[in-house]
Parts: structure tokens; sequence; C-alpha cells
């Protein structure tokens, strides 16, 4: 009887487990994610060095989803990003988790406008930047 309650419990770790990156990954949607584009300050450090002012990518995730998507492998967010459905989304959250400066959201407003001048380039970048 014990040894069942243990195959029971491992069974239902494991599936809650395996199953994180799936539900997380339905999650993401190109029609629904909400973000906003933060901007920094210019900033006087010393007599000699400012730092420029920069765009960040703010996506509405919980802390915990954040976490769990961090986790995500990077052949998993390299399908995201070439899912018609998904590589808006997918590279809005990229830039987010990795607060890269997206300077070229002042330009590219849109999904349509992002498919056709950026999204080869930020691919390209996001798996380099992966697989480090």
């Amino acid at each position: 009887m014990k040894t069942i309650y243990i195959f029971i419990l491992f069974y239902f770790t494991v599936s809650s487990t395996m199953c994180q990156p799936v539900t997380l990954i339905k999650k993401l949607n190109n029609d629904s994610i909400k973000f906003t584009i933060l901007k920094t300050q210019t900033k006087l450090l010393d007599s000699n060095k400012v730092s420029l002012s920069q765009e960040f990518i703010k996506v509405k995730l919980s802390d915990s989803e954040k976490r769990k998507f961090r986790k995500m492998k990077p052949a998993q967010w390299l399908i995201l990003l070439n899912d018609d459905k998904t590589d808006w989304a997918a590279n809005l959250c990229l830039y987010d988790l990795y607060k890269k400066d997206a300077a070229v959201f002042k330009i590219v407003r849109t999904r349509e406008q992002w498919r056709k001048c950026c999204k080869e380039q930020d691919i390209i970048f996001w798996s380099k930047e992966l697989n480090k």
C-alpha cells in the first residue's frame, strides 16, 4: 500500500512539472498580450559620465509566470518565435525577461510592423542569446 502512495505522489509530481510549460505557453498569445514601454531617465553619474535614457518592455505577467518563463528551454522559445500565433508575444516576453533595450519600439508599434522589419533579426539575436 505504501508503494502505491509513493507511486501516486511521484506520478502527480512529474505530471504537474511536465505540464507547466504547456500551460504557460498557452498563455502566450499575440492577440491577448498586454505590455507597456517604459523609459528610463538620463542620469548624470559624475562629471564625465552620463547614463542615457533607454526604453524597456514590461509585459503583464506575475512573478511566478516570469520565473517559469525564465526556465523554458531555448528550443521552446524558438518554436514560439516562429509561430504566427505567438511570435510577437514571445518576443515581447523575451525583451522583458532579458531587459533588452527596446528603442526599436519607438518606431515599431504593431505586430505587422515588427514582422516586416525586425522579426528575422530578433530571432537571430534570441537564438544566440538563449543558447549562451
